[in-house]
């Protein structure tokens, strides 16, 4: 049977997904076009109310099988099925973003600086601010790869869900507390139930103006069907790294004069005493 996953086609998904999420973000300045991409956010993409988003959506998907006229696999009718969710239901979550966020969209997103000529995904302003976000005490300049999930095309390391959300609790924009049920029962969910349980979560996102790394979502979500436990996996493993990451060490030449009390020379001591 087809696997419409692999690693070599998960690449073409991101490539794909990196296009439609800047023509998306593009569109967000036309009220006409935010409108039709809002109005199909947590329906089908077979539902009627959808027709007029296919002509925003269509030209970015791959090729896929018609499960019902094709006769195909059940597990290739599965991803067929989150790969087109996938790319539907991100490109509604960016048009109903509320406005401020969405003002902070388009001015945060450059097209021409995310993907150079040769078209190698690189990262978005939006994740450059989510690495940032995750260890709010720590240079910026640090690596924060340790907490990032692997985007299966570019080989590279880039903000899953769940790094994004254990951000958001380190920054205090979400509650730590209430958080983690929130996040085991989405990554319980299937493909309709992960579709279904989305749009709330991204909102609050959203609404405290936390970036979300649109690339990689909807290539975890194209994963959906045939890979949920190690996508979800993923996205647990992130959160719980983010949210306990200790900040970065200071550089070799930061003198002790410039390490203020109950910094990292506090904890250092009080873990040997």
């Amino acid at each position: 049977m087809t696997n419409l996953v692999t690693q070599e086609k998960l690449a073409d998904i991101e490539w794909r997904a990196t296009r439609l999420v800047d023509a998306v973000t593009g569109a967000l300045a036309v009220p006409g076009r935010r409108a039709v991409l809002r109005r199909s956010l947590g329906r089908v993409p077979q539902d009627p109310a959808v027709a007029r988003a296919h002509g925003l959506i269509a030209p970015y998907l791959p090729m896929l099988p018609d499960p019902v006229r094709d006769g195909s696999y059940p597990d290739t009718a599965i991803d067929a099925v989150a790969i087109e969710r996938a790319f539907y239901t991100v490109a509604a979550l960016i048009a109903a973003q509320p406005r401020s966020a969405r003002d902070a969209e388009i001015a945060a997103t450059d097209v021409d600086a995310s993907v150079p000529p040769d078209g190698t995904a690189q990262p978005t302003a939006a994740e450059s601010r989510i690495d940032a976000a995750a260890t709010p005490d720590a240079d910026v300049t640090a690596d924060p790869t340790p907490a990032l999930s692997t985007s299966a095309g570019s080989g590279r390391r880039r903000p899953s869900l769940g790094f994004t959300l254990g951000a958001a609790v380190r920054a205090g924009k979400l509650n730590g507390e209430t958080l983690p049920p929130r996040l085991h029962l989405l990554c319980r969910q299937d493909v309709a139930g992960v579709h279904r349980h989305l749009p709330r979560l991204v909102g609050q996102l959203r609404s405290d103006l936390v970036p979300v790394a649109w690339v990689p979502l909807i290539v975890d979500l194209a994963r959906w069907g045939r890979y949920r436990d190690q996508v979800a996996k993923g996205w647990l493993q992130d959160y719980y790294r983010t949210v306990s990451a200790r900040p970065a060490a200071p550089s070799p030449t930061t003198s002790s004069a410039d390490i203020p009390t109950g910094g990292v020379a506090a904890d250092s001591e009080s873990e040997t005493s």
